[in-house]
């Protein structure tokens, strides 16, 4: 998928997202502590979005990455992953325990496996 085609698709599905709550472009700005230029430059795919941003609009309309992105166009996948997801929690919080890491080592957990999950995309 070209770079700018991402953009656009991060666009179309913020826009989407953002009316399925109900929310204006300026609400959305202020949420984020954004312009509302920046929304709008976000939701026609002619800002590129930095990879802070796109984790921060994943995490407050509860998608993915991939969803957000367009690399995944069947969200009936996304489903089967939420399982999967869920299942690896169960199993982590079984053999570590709940405060096995702080907030900050969770985090950096989180973006190596985004980072893997991206390197095995593009191969």
């Amino acid at each position: 998928m070209a770079e700018n085609n991402i953009y656009e698709e991060f666009g179309l599905r913020i826009k989407e997202l953002r009316k399925s709550r109900k929310l204006t472009q300026a609400e959305l700005s202020q949420l984020f502590g954004l312009s509302k230029t920046a929304i709008v430059n976000y939701e026609n795919g002619s800002r590129k979005v930095p990879l802070e941003l796109i984790v921060k609009f994943a995490e407050f309309f509860e998608v993915s990455i991939d969803d957000l992105t367009g690399m995944v166009t069947d969200r009936t996948v996304l489903v089967s992953a939420d399982e999967r997801t869920i299942r690896v929690a169960k199993r982590w919080h079984k053999e570590f325990g709940s405060d096995a890491l702080t907030e900050e080592e969770a985090e950096q957990l989180i973006t190596y496996a985004k980072f893997l999950i991206y390197m095995r995309t593009e191969k």
